[in-house]
Order: C-alpha cells, then sequence, then structure tokens
C-alpha cells in the first residue's frame, strides 16, 4: 500500500498549539489519528499517546490496556508542572484540574491492515474513516464516525486521559478492504464535516487531495477549502491507497515536531527582531515587553516539553 501524511494547524496559531496527532507503523501495519479537544488540558499529548500506544499494537478498547497510556499522560502533565514551577510560574490553575481529575479528552480513528487489502479498525467521535470508491472516474465517500446520525457538532465521543473518567461514547467497529479501484482516507473533522457537505460534488474535491505531493501543497488546499467553508480548526488527513503490495511505502509524511521546532525558531527570531528594534531606547512598551517575555518562555516551555517527553519515551524503552 502507498501511504501520505498531511497536517497543519489553526489559522490563527502555531503547529505548538496543534492538538491533532497521527502515527502509523509499518512492521504491523497499523495506523491511527486522533483530535484533541483544545477546551482540555494538554489534549495534543493525549492524542499522541493514543496514536502511538495503538500503532504499537495496545487494544484502546480494553480499558485495561488503556489504563497504562493514562499514566504516561498524567506523568507528562506533572513534569510540565515541575518545570513550570522551577522557573517561578504559577501552575495552580493545572494543578485544580488535575485535583479534580478534568483532563484531556480526544477522538480517535485506528485500522490494521491484515494484508495488502483487508483491515479493519474503529473510530471514536469525528476523527473519521471515509471509504473512496473510484466508479468510472466519477468517487462516491462512505463516511465512518461514531457520531449519532452523522452528525458533526461541538459535543464528539471521546476517550479521556483519566481512567475513572468514562469519557464518552463507545468505539465502532469497522473493516473492509481496499483494491485498484478504492483507497481509505483518515481525516480529523474538519476534512470529514467539509466532504460531507459536498457529497454531489465530491469528484473535484477527491481529485485534488489525490494531488497531494508535500506539505506546502497541503497548506494551500487547506487554505482554499476554509475560503469555500472548512472549518478553520487542526486538520490532519491520511491517504491510503492500494498498490498489490504487502510492503508499505510512504510517499510522504509531515513530521509535527520538526514543524513545531522550525515555527518556533522563527518565533524566536521575530522576538529578537523586536528587541532589537527597541534596543537603545529608555523604555519599551510595558505591554509589548510582556507579550515578549510572554512568548518567549512559551517558546522555552515547548522545547522542554518535548525534551522531556523524548526522555520518559527513551526510559520507557529500556
Amino acid at each position: 500500500m502507498k501511504v501520505r501524511w498531511f497536517i497543519t494547524h489553526k489559522k490563527s496559531e502555531t503547529y505548538s498549539d496543534c492538538c491533532d496527532r497521527f502515527s502509523c507503523n509499518a512492521a504491523n501495519r497499523r495506523m491511527a489519528i486522533s483530535d484533541g479537544i483544545s477546551q482540555s488540558v494538554f489534549s495534543g499529548e493525549w492524542a499522541e499517546i493514543l496514536t502511538e500506544g495503538y500503532v504499537k499494537g495496545l487494544n484502546l478498547g480494553d480499558e485495561s490496556e488503556r489504563v497504562h497510556l493514562c499514566e504516561m499522560w498524567l506523568e507528562r502533565v506533572q513534569s510540565y508542572v515541575a518545570e513550570k514551577k522551577k522557573t517561578g510560574v504559577s501552575t495552580w490553575r493545572l494543578e485544580r484540574h488535575l485535583t479534580e481529575k478534568n483532563g484531556a479528552g480526544a477522538t480517535f480513528c485506528g485500522i490494521e491492515f491484515k494484508n495488502r487489502s483487508d483491515w479493519d479498525g474503529f473510530v471514536l467521535g469525528d476523527s473519521c474513516l471515509i471509504e473512496v470508491e473510484n466508479e468510472c472516474g466519477s468517487y462516491k465517500i462512505n463516511i465512518h464516525s461514531s457520531n449519532v446520525d452523522g452528525v458533526f457538532d461541538n459535543c464528539p465521543d471521546y476517550f479521556d486521559s483519566f481512567e475513572s473518567n468514562n469519557g464518552k461514547g463507545h468505539p465502532k467497529q469497522l473493516c473492509g478492504k481496499i483494491s485498484d479501484r478504492s483507497f481509505l482516507l483518515l481525516v480529523t473533522d474538519p476534512f470529514a464535516s467539509f466532504l460531507s457537505r459536498n457529497k454531489d460534488n465530491i469528484t473535484q474535491y477527491i481529485e485534488q487531495i489525490l494531488a497531494l505531493v508535500d506539505h506546502k501543497g497541503f497548506c494551500h488546499l487547506v487554505d482554499k477549502w476554509r475560503t469555500n467553508g472548512m472549518t478553520d480548526d487542526d486538520s490532519t488527513l491520511g491517504i491510503i491507497e492500494y498498490d498489490g503490495e504487502d510492503n508499505e511505502t510512504e510517499l510522504h509524511r509531515d513530521d509535527l515536531h520538526k514543524l513545531i521546532e522550525k515555527g518556533d525558531r522563527g518565533l524566536l527570531i521575530k522576538i529578537g527582531q523586536t528587541i532589537s528594534k527597541y534596543r537603545g531606547q529608555r523604555r519599551m512598551n510595558g505591554n509589548l515587553r510582556q507579550r515578549i517575555e510572554r512568548r518567549t518562555l512559551n517558546v522555552n516551555f515547548n522545547a522542554r516539553k518535548r525534551r522531556n517527553i523524548k526522555k520518559h519515551t527513551t526510559a520507557r524503552k529500556h
């Protein structure tokens, strides 16, 4: 099979703010996407833990296996709290969330290929699997989510990061096959809801998706679709096509962590340019100074958070 993976953030935010995640494992032919609910705490990290856990072979439908992932999420948040305390930054709000067990929520979709064409998996919430059929050059789609009646709203089903909480909804089991006349899309809700609303003209949109080859082209497509009514939200797209081979061929894969690092470097450059602009002046505007300090702190915290995640991941491997 041939696969392509793309991801981007809300228009007004950065990659550091992105709460979508995807992961794949060529060894066991598992792949997954997840959308962290942005109003919840550390939801991007929870989405990352879920997708990585699934592609490593965990059964997320089994609560006893999911407990381990909940513990990983809590460790990451507690490590972040400790880092902030070292710098004297108040953490009472975050600690209150933990005390009250108001954690993270994330929707999910994961599939596993049994051979070159047959697959099974499940969805929870509005991270969706879309089956695409090519009928003589005209495309038809079938969108799978766990939403009642396929409705896309602000209250999707989700996995909760606290094991004592029930989350919302139940995973919906799926199975099927791909062929030289069909393929799959794994998408978060902006793509799912947009394509659902445009089923009557779906062929033109599917052709635009199939033409994607790189991150720049994907971002251009998302910007264009947003002007045509697609929700301005974190957006993830996976394309899985049949090629008659057992092995997985990765044609493109966005690296979110590298995109975050690149964006943070750019932000630090802009901060430096702003400081240089005001250097030599006796006084910098108080509000501007506070914004610069806050943005610099966020960049540094993001870098430390990534290092902590790598440290915990490496420790668990050993």
